[in-house]
């Protein structure tokens, strides 16, 4: 056995102590290679050792990028209501080297990319960069009060604000990419630039990297281990950067998979330069943290040594630069120059032998092929399929038919959906992570927002299993929304249907990366969906309106104004804003991607959209009544909303009033499916009946 087997023994051995097994990468798919442009590129044979341009600046370089994403960002996040969420937001955005986005760009323009599409995609992976320094800075997780010489974002704006900015943010990057622009970027590369960054950031990502490095901390780790923690909790995330601008800037197989190992070697760098600065200081400002010492952290110098982790290091530095000679110097000269600036070679260097078969293994890791779609201009308006759906006179009150049986019906796609998510998401390593996406899953709740979805695609003639994909993904979104909204410093609800709440079971730490976990799974399973009728560029917009729901333009806003809203007058107006935006949007949104997959025209999307405004309406007033008189089911009273002294409709219009806004609210959305075939519209009539069962309640 070889070393290098060896090596991957142990991580494999870490891997597999799951109940499902791990499989690198497994979620993607590609059988048909990306071709690059013509004539973009000149590729260096791989024995000529080119010299890099003497007159290249990498000073000058990094500061103009620096710049350039600095202004592009200030206009991606505005100040617009509510405005404290965008404050948040906006905080922690100025400051940092820039240098994943930097990479980015540097990797988009290497290969023949724009610099307006490098930009867009750079201010994405910014934001996400952003997104997970707030997090991590939190009570539950590191713990850090200051950021970049200044406060901590939770401690200018509270634990409850800066959660609901992270996910805000991470809503936005997945929107910025989702709405690139230009000529020679197909929508399949965007969507396979989405897939590569979601992974990097979830379960496989940084969402696994912490939890093993939270779990770590005064415990003995192997060197198997501590490259699991590095590679996911931050390699992984500077490989996704790179890949991702040479993907979305034109990038052949050939290319990808070059700048794929050189991600590898410059983000393993990275976390070998931090873990050294951690304990020598930085070799500008020669300033010591020594965080990773006081908290016992396993780090590579603790385990190699300082000169064993500087020698790593510099091997690494050489094997990224080694996938460099093969493209033109002049257009790699960025990339060259911003890998020297990562391990700290100024420094005195001792020689050790210690792990450099670590790189032979990040050789071997890479990534399964992807299928690209056909695409079509996402601001084009939308085409139904022909003879999938008869449009009915909307003059005509068809009768339900009388032989569907809504009680049968729903049981049946929970049970459907409840398997999907089984195996949607498996438990593997890191188990502990796992556990807590499933936790609050499965099994689930009614599935009503799943349901909805899975309805309104059928309601057009989508397949039964594009369907379900998307019922899976509005699952996950609305669990992840659940058991965040049940931390401490949101609602603090120590349960959730009957048994613990996810957070009162694995802490918060846990919970909140399940959060982000499931967010990302979600964005990939919708960006995933393969079949023959539903185009790359309904996926993009179903994509755009469903991370506008859960943002800035929907949940988060929502519950941003209903925390502040506690225990003051709140106008009847200000009331809609709440409710339209923590609950209509998410419903609104659910019922819309599932017409814009199953292939509806825009004029059915409308009709949809009109549809899921009432019903997300309608929802929250139902909401409001239960938490007063109690369920039509149970009869049990929450009481709540009351205890807390937040604005409700009974408060503003009374029971009465309330329950007859609920039911021409209703009557309303009926309206809009009599455009349908009653048949396929069955199932959406009946399920919304019961918003307005509570008559016989008093």
């Amino acid at each position: 056995m070889t070393s290098s087997d060896v090596f991957w023994n142990s991580i494999n051995a870490l891997k597999h102590h799951s109940v499902m097994p791990y499989v690198p990468n497994s979620h993607v798919a590609k059988s048909v290679l990306l071709r690059g442009q013509p004539k973009k590129l000149k590729i260096i044979n791989s024995q000529r050792n080119d010299t890099l341009p003497k007159f290249f600046q990498v000073n000058e370089y990094k500061a103009l990028k620096a710049k350039q994403i600095n202004e592009a960002l200030d206009e991606a996040v505005p100040l617009p209501h509510p405005a404290i969420l965008h404050e948040a937001m906006r905080y922690s955005l100025p400051g940092g080297k820039r240098l994943m986005s930097t990479l980015c760009i540097a990797s988009c323009e290497m290969i023949g990319g724009s610099q307006s599409v490098a930009m867009s995609m750079a201010c994405a992976i910014e934001l996400l960069v952003t997104m997970a320094v707030i997090q991590d800075d939190l009570p539950c997780l590191d713990n850090d009060d200051l950021r970049r010489g200044k406060p901590s974002n939770h401690k200018v704006f509270g634990e409850a604000t800066a959660i609901l900015a992270c996910q805000a943010l991470h809503c936005l990057a997945m929107q910025h990419i989702a709405m690139i622009k230009a000529k020679n970027v197909s929508p399949d590369r965007l969507l396979r630039a989405m897939v590569e960054i979601n992974s990097a950031v979830g379960s496989e990502g940084i969402a696994a990297g912490q939890i093993m490095d939270i779990n770590s901390e005064g415990k003995e780790v192997s060197l198997s281990e501590l490259n699991f923690i590095h590679r996911h909790k931050t390699g992984k995330f500077i490989e996704a950067s790179i890949v991702s601008g040479v993907v979305i800037g034109g990038g052949n197989e050939e290319e990808i998979e070059r700048m794929r190992n050189f991600g590898k070697y410059v983000g393993m760098a990275y976390q070998l330069w931090n873990d050294i600065v951690d304990v020598i200081g930085s070799p500008e400002m020669r300033e010591k943290t020594g965080r990773d010492m006081m908290r016992d952290k396993a780090t590579y110098p603790k385990l190699v040594g300082i000169d064993g982790s500087k020698k790593h290091a510099k091997e690494l530095i050489a094997e990224a630069k080694q996938e460099l000679a093969y493209f033109d110097p002049t257009r790699a000269a960025p990339l060259d120059h911003l890998s020297l600036i990562l391990p700290p070679l100024r420094m005195s260097m001792a020689s050790s032998n210690h792990f450099t078969n670590s790189i032979i293994a990040f050789k071997h890791h890479s990534m399964i092929p992807f299928v690209p779609n056909s695409h079509v201009s996402i601001s084009a308006p939308l085409r139904r399929q022909p003879k999938k759906l008869m449009i009915i006179n909307s003059q005509k009150n068809h009768p339900l038919p009388k032989l569907f049986q809504i009680d049968e019906y729903k049981p049946m796609k929970a049970k459907q959906i409840n398997k999907a998510l089984d195996e949607a998401v498996p438990l593997r390593h890191p188990a502990v992570l796992h556990e807590a996406m499933r936790y609050s899953m499965i099994p689930g709740g009614k599935y009503f927002l799943s349901i909805l979805c899975n309805a309104s695609c059928e309601l057009v003639g989508g397949s039964e299993s594009v369907a379900m994909s998307l019922a899976c993904a509005i699952e996950m979104l609305s669990v992840m929304g659940m058991i965040q909204d049940d931390l401490p410093c949101l609602d603090n609800d120590d349960f959730r249907r009957g048994k613990p709440s996810n957070h009162k079971v694995f802490g918060e730490a846990t919970t909140l990366l399940a959060c982000q976990a499931l967010f990302c799974l979600a964005i990939e399973q919708i960006a995933m969906i393969k079949a023959k009728n539903v185009s790359p560029d309904r996926i993009l917009r179903a994509i755009v309106e469903i991370t506008s729901a859960f943002g800035s333009q929907g949940l988060a806003a929502g519950q941003i104004m209903d925390m502040t809203s506690e225990g003051k007058e709140v106008s009847l107006s200000e009331l809609d804003f709440i409710h339209r935006h923590k609950a209509g949007k998410s419903v609104e949104a659910s019922i819309v991607i599932g017409v814009i997959i199953g292939g509806g025209n825009e004029e059915e999307i409308g009709r949809m959209r009109n549809f899921g405004k009432c019903v997300g309406m309608a929802y929250q007033l139902w909401n409001d009544i239960v938490d007063v008189i109690g369920s039509p089911d149970t009869r049990e009273k929450t009481g709540r909303d009351m205890l807390r002294d937040k604005a409700t409709y009974p408060k503003f219009l009374g029971i009465d009033g309330s329950k007859k806004q609920a039911k021409e609210l209703i009557a309303e959305a009926k309206q809009e499916l009599a455009y349908f075939d009653p048949t396929r519209a069955a199932p959406l009539d009946h399920l919304i009946n019961f918003i307005v069962s509570f008559d016989n309640i008093n």
